[in-house]
Parts: structure tokens; C-alpha cells; sequence
């Protein structure tokens, strides 16, 4: 049973009074609504950098500089910057300089863990000395003396974490060490962590589950998912290039930086890696049931290729398609065509379309023009990108330039010319008039330089244009038009159900694009359609400190 299923984007872009709005499958989506300061809580008061603090001074030489320190008061409204841990004192960086050590030091009333990322040195206890070295993890408690020193050519640095101890806690008597890669991996977490438990409760720790190293791969991002009241969840970069989604809003992650999740039940977080290199963080938890809200988390189901569609078949490019020249001079490569095989597994990369008859990148050579052409059963509408022309249709004359579009009904005889230095191009988007329908009698044209922003808020951050939309003589399609991103921001993940055929393409600048469980580029040229499962979501990524641009289409289920 085909269900009419109207998302968001239609909602904050189009007014339609004929759509039936329905409760999106659970876990398809995340919040929708737009970020407010009123309800949202401010996720850079949850990130924190050990540059951004003070150093003191731990044991003597041990220079720390702290992360992410003690909250009170409201959990999701934190005092101060970072001041947003409840199970534990502190979570700081650390570095003992070369040649430097620590004076014999015995701690009390909580316990410390270590990690360390660099650097060579030992540590000494009840007359033992272990070797320390990135990967090694430790815990010191009030129930022994130890001396750290620093034994390499290069600072000894690390990560440190302050739990405290109630009365009843039985700490370690002695010291527990443990390394990294002597633990078993846990492969695809949250369908991209590679997870190594380092350290955890079976070894002494007391606030959090455990300490984990997790990697995450090249062009991969982890399932976007919320904490209720009760859990601390905290991340800390080691290496790499890392993107954060927290809440509705995207942030560069820096190795040293860290960050808590608010626990609201409706603050979602996602570590993305938008690179060609492996990157490092530490996971820290202590877990406990929570709730959360409808809008709470993605699928957190692993990508299974028996289940969930290729998101490769339903990303095409024009530039991977032999030109083939129609009306005469009109240089065409497709970019999708109608569906081969079923809708969610196509047979063919590209062969996507289940409404639309045609997708396509054209070009015009300078001075060339198309023969006569009249659309009988279909419609088109040309997007123009490049270049300037002229189009004539019955007793209408428009002039093309980048960022018109010419809506152009069946019946209506029509040429086009390239009149500029340069080639027109354009997109062919080709629909079906359906039965019943009535056509405009004229070409439409719409100048998306002369049309205001239709709403900055759309998806969280779209910033779109309406191009045309049914009133303007649409046959199948709701409505498209361009939509840009501005820099370091990502649009709202969610999905669409049968019956909906909705397609973006990418105009201008270094796009990426969620799409399923999986992270593609897209650059200009290229173009995905959503599969109409209902638990693909897909979301636009800007990482760039430039705006991009995309444009978008759609067909709703009837």
C-alpha cells in the first residue's frame, strides 16, 4: 500500500494545500525544526580545547591543561564553556617536558586514568617500573605512590581523566596498565566506528563504562543518534581532519578539542571523516536507560547490502555518459534514466527515473542553434548554467543566461541559439503530462537572480530559491530550484517513502552529501536521487569555508 507521505521540504518550501502530512517511520529522520536558542541547548558551551585554557602545574612537573571541567546547575544550560561533566572532575590534557619527572606522588579522594598519545617515558610503583608509550593506558588511585618520568627526545603527552570516589569505592591497590592493541576491535559501531576497548570498570574505572579508542575510516560518518537525562557521553580528537554533527549544527573537531553530548534526548551527534586518511578518537560513557525523542537517532542498523539500496546506483554524473547530439545541435549526456529493475535495487547505475523521462546535462556550441522542436505528451524545463542564448517559442523571445529557467509546455514550437563566446549549458529535466492535466499555452521563464530567498532555515540551513513550482504549470513535479549552503553547515538527515521522487544536483563548490548509512563526494555535474524507502536518510554536507550551491526537484507520492 502506497502511503502519502509529505516531507519537511515540502512543508518549509512549497505550500500546497493538497498534502497529507504523515508521521514519518521511526528513526528515518532527525529533528526538523530549524535551530532555536530558546529550546536548543548551544553546543559550544559542550565542546572544549586544552588551548583555550590555562596551564597548571600536577604533581610537580606534569604541565595540564584542562578540556572539559565539573557543571552545576542545569545540565543543558552549562556556566561556562566546557563546564559540563556531572560524573566526573576533569578531563584535561597533559605533558611532561623532556627529561623532566614527576615528584613521588600519591593522590587522594579520586582516582586519575591516562592515555597516552606521544612520546616516550616510564612509571614507577611499588617498586616496578612499566614503559609508557602511545596506546598505554593507566589508572592512579589514593591506594599507591607513583613517579612518572619522561625518558624520549620529544614531550610526553597525554590524556588525562579525574573520576571521583565515593566512600565505598575499593579502588586498584596497584597499578593496572593496559595497551591498546592487545584488545579484540569491534568492527562498523554505529556504521563506521572501528572500536578497541582500552581500559574499563573490569579494571578499575568508576564514573565511565570505559575508555575506547575508535577509528574512524576515509569518507565515512557514524550514525547520528541522541543521549537522554542520566548518560555522559564524551569524545575526545586524537588525529586527523574530524567533522562534528551535534545538535543541528557542524563543527571542525581538532585534535586536543572534546565534547559532551546534551542529554536531552534530541541532540544528535555523528563524527564524520570527509578525508582520504583513517581518523582517532577516544569514547568515553557511562551509560544508563534513557528516552528519546521520535527525531532521536538515524537507523542504527549496520549497512547491510541485502537491505538497504547501493547508494552508488542512484549517484550518476554527466561527465561518466557518452554526448549524443538531439533538435539538431544540442550536445546531450544523460545523467539518470528510467528505472531498469526494481526502485530500491535498479539493475543499472543511474537508471533510477520512475517519474521523470529524462535528466540531463546539454550544451549548445557558440553559434549553433537547435532545429524546430515541439514536446507532444511531455513537457521540459531548461535550467540554464553557463553561457547565453536566446529561446523563441510562438510570439515569445527570452534571453538565456546563467540561473534562467524556461518551463516549456507540449504543443509549442521552439528553437534556441547560442549567441555568446562560450557554449550554453544547461539541465533537461523532462516530465510526463499525466492524463487530465492542462498545460500552460506559452513558455514560462523564471530568473532566479530577480527571486528572493525562500527560507534560510529550510532543513536547518537551506537557503533556497523557488524556480517553479505547480502553480507555475509543473504537470508531475511539486516544484525545484536552486539551493545553496553556506560554509560549515549540513542539512537536516531524513528520508522519503514510496511514491516520492525528489533529486539534487551539485552546481558550484566541494559538496558532499550523506546518502543511506554511507558519505559520498558529489561534485558539480553529478546528481543523486533518494531511494523511497522511508529509511535512506540523505543530508547536503558543506566542509568548505566557501558557499556551495545545488538545485533541487521533486515529485511527491498522489
Amino acid at each position: 500500500m502506497i502511503r502519502t507521505h509529505v516531507i519537511l521540504a515540502c512543508a518549509l518550501m512549497f505550500s500546497v494545500s493538497s498534502f497529507v502530512y504523515a508521521q514519518p517511520p521511526a528513526n528515518s529522520q532527525l529533528d526538523p525544526n530549524p535551530y532555536d536558542p530558546t529550546v536548543d541547548p548551544n553546543i559550544d558551551m559542550f565542546i572544549g580545547h586544552w588551548k583555550d585554557s590555562m596551564p597548571r602545574h600536577l604533581y610537580g612537573s606534569l604541565i595540564v591543561r584542562d578540556i572539559l571541567t565539573k557543571g552545576t546547575g542545569d545540565q543543558l544550560k552549562p556556566s561556562a564553556k566546557g563546564a559540563v561533566l556531572f560524573e566526573t572532575n576533569f578531563i584535561s590534557h597533559a605533558i611532561l617536558d623532556v627529561g623532566a619527572s614527576t615528584v613521588p606522588t600519591k593522590i587522594t579522594g579520586e582516582q586519575h586514568v591516562f592515555y597516552i598519545q606521544s612520546g616516550k617515558g616510564t612509571i614507577e610503583s611499588g617498586g616496578k617500573r612499566y614503559d609508557l608509550y602511545e596506546g598505554v593506558a593507566f589508572i592512579s588511585t589514593p591506594e599507591f605512590t607513583f613517579t612518572m618520568k619522561n625518558t624520549g627526545d620529544e614531550p610526553l603527552t597525554m590524556y588525562m581523566v579525574s573520576e571521583p570516589l565515593s566512600a565505598d569505592s575499593t579502588p586498584n591497590k596497584n597499578l593496572v596498565m593496559k595497551y591498546e592493541f592487545d584488545n579484540p576491535q569491534a568492527l562498523s559501531v554505529h556504521w563506521s566506528h572501528i572500536d578497541r576497548g582500552i581500559i574499563g570498570e573490569q579494571d578499575g574505572m568508576k564514573a565511565y563504562g570505559g575508555l575506547t579508542a575508535v577509528k574512524i575510516d576515509p569518507m565515512t560518518m557514524s550514525q547520528p543518534h541522541s543521549h537522554g537525562a542520566g548518560i555522559e557521553e564524551v569524545w575526545i580528537a586524537l588525529k586527523g581532519d574530524i567533522r562534528l554533527l551535534l545538535g543541528k549544527q557542524f563543527r571542525d573537531l581538532p585534535p586536543g578539542s572534546a565534547y559532551k553530548i546534551p542529554p536531552n534526548g534530541n541532540t544528535p551527534h555523528a563524527n564524520i571523516n570527509l578525508t582520504d586518511r583513517q581518523v582517532k578518537l577516544i569514547h568515553m560513557m557511562k551509560s544508563v536507560r534513557s528516552e528519546t525523542s521520535p527525531y532521536g537517532q538515524l537507523d542504527p542498523s549496520l549497512y547491510d547490502p541485502a537491505v538497504d539500496p547501493n547508494p552508488d546506483m542512484f549517484i550518476s554524473s554527466w561527465k561518466e555518459t557518452p554526448p549524443r547530439n538531439i533538435y539538431g545541435s544540442l550536445i546531450i549526456r544523460t545523467i539518470f534514466t528510467p528505472l531498469e529493475g526494481e526502485v530500491l535495487k535498479p539493475t543499472v547505475r543511474g537508471a533510477v527515473l520512475t517519474n521523470l523521462k529524462t535528466f540531463a546535462y546539454a550544451t549548445l556550441e557558440s553559434g549553433a542553434h537547435t532545429t524546430p522542436i515541439t514536446f507532444a505528451g511531455e513537457q521540459a524545463v531548461f535550467y540554464i548554467v553557463g553561457g547565453t542564448g536566446t529561446i523563441i517559442a510562438g510570439n515569445k523571445t527570452a534571453e538565456l543566461s546563467e540561473g534562467i529557467g524556461i518551463l516549456m509546455p507540449p504543443g509549442l514550437e521552439f528553437t534556441m541559439t547560442s549567441t555568446g563566446c562560450d557554449n550554453l549549458a544547461m539541465y533537461i529535466m523532462v516530465e510526463p503530462i499525466p492524463a487530465g492535466f492542462t498545460p500552460n499555452t506559452e513558455m514560462r521563464v523564471s530568473d532566479e537572480n530577480l527571486k528572493p530567498f525562500y527560507t534560510t532555515t529550510g532543513h536547518w540551513c537551506h537557503m533556497s530559491k523557488r524556480l517553479f513550482t505547480k502553480e507555475d504549470g509543473l504537470a508531475t513535479l511539486i516544484g525545484m530550484g536552486p539551493v545553496w549552503f553556506d560554509p560549515m553547515t549540513m542539512g537536516q538527515p531524513h528520508s522519503h517513502e514510496e511514491g516520492v521522487e525528489e533529486i539534487w544536483f551539485s552546481l558550484e563548490g566541494d559538496v558532499n552529501i550523506l546518502l543511506g548509512k554511507q558519505l559520498r563526494a558529489l561534485p558539480p555535474g553529478s546528481a543523486y536521487k533518494i531511494p523511497p524507502n522511508g529509511m535512506t536518510p540523505h543530508s547536503t554536507i558543506n566542509k568548505s569555508d566557501k558557499q556551495i550551491k545545488t538545485f533541487w526537484l521533486m515529485k511527491v507520492a498522489q
